[in-house]
């Protein structure tokens, strides 16, 4: 969507309990936020809609999540992207990187049982990390061709902080928390939770290179290495 455009989301509630829906970090009514259990904003009660309308006064990076933090935990969220109504430099691939971690049983540490698991409530000893729902091999690889300039959306959704690292290249932080920032160049990004970060890079230096949290145990699933939160960037 484009800055200073009026924003509609209709929010039906096909679940057994109330919710409402927070748009995090892009400032609205009071009416429209969406934490009903501590400002005026209405609870969406089971077989209702809502309808939350504001203008995206600002451009950046931002998500959405339920108020209920049980909801939010189990994956009640999403991104929202609000496009400038004019952009000099528009680059020439956007990318999307949501960072999240799930607490799943499992019969033991590094070992994995293939099947439909719930995340435990609030994943507070969290043995699963995903990068936008998936976690390493099934991430998908961030594309660029040679001379292409890259931006990459950081968004950390979860409970701890993340460090991320771009191996081969040298970004520059160009928003932090939907703010412009005069961004020095870096090479890894400290992401404390809820925090959203814009990077541009060059695609200059051809290969695969992966994408990846620093933490170990975060780059695996359950202690199966390599998992967890690793992408590539790779060159087509």
């Amino acid at each position: 969507m484009w800055r200073e455009k009026t924003v509609y989301i209709e929010v039906e509630n096909r679940l057994e309990e109330k919710t409402a829906l927070h748009v995090h970090g892009l400032s609205k009514p009071n009416v429209q936020d969406g934490m009903p259990e501590i400002e005026p904003t209405p609870f969406i009660h089971p077989g209702k809609s809502h309808l939350y309308q504001f203008v995206a006064w600002q451009s950046g990076s931002f998500f959405y999540h339920s108020s209920n933090p049980l909801q939010e935990s189990n994956g009640l969220m999403g991104v929202l992207i609000v496009l400038p109504r004019q952009e000099i430099k528009i680059p020439n691939r956007d990318y999307v990187l949501l960072i999240q971690q799930w607490e799943i049983d499992q019969p033991a540490l590094s070992s994995l049982e293939s099947e439909v698991f719930k995340p435990k409530n609030l994943n507070r000893n969290p043995n699963f990390f995903t990068i936008n729902g998936k976690s390493f091999p099934d991430t998908t690889p961030l594309d660029v061709r040679y001379g292409e300039k890259v931006r990459v959306r950081f968004i950390n959704n979860a409970n701890m902080s993340h460090t991320m690292h771009i191996h081969g290249h040298d970004f520059k932080i160009i928003e932090e928390d939907a703010f412009k920032r005069k961004g020095k160049y870096l090479d890894t990004i400290n992401l404390p939770s809820g925090k959203r970060f814009d990077v541009d890079l060059v695609a200059s230096n051809p290969g695969i290179w992966p994408v990846n949290g620093t933490k170990p145990f975060h780059k695996t699933n359950n202690g199966v290495s390599p998992g967890g939160m690793i992408t590539r960037l790779r060159y087509i």
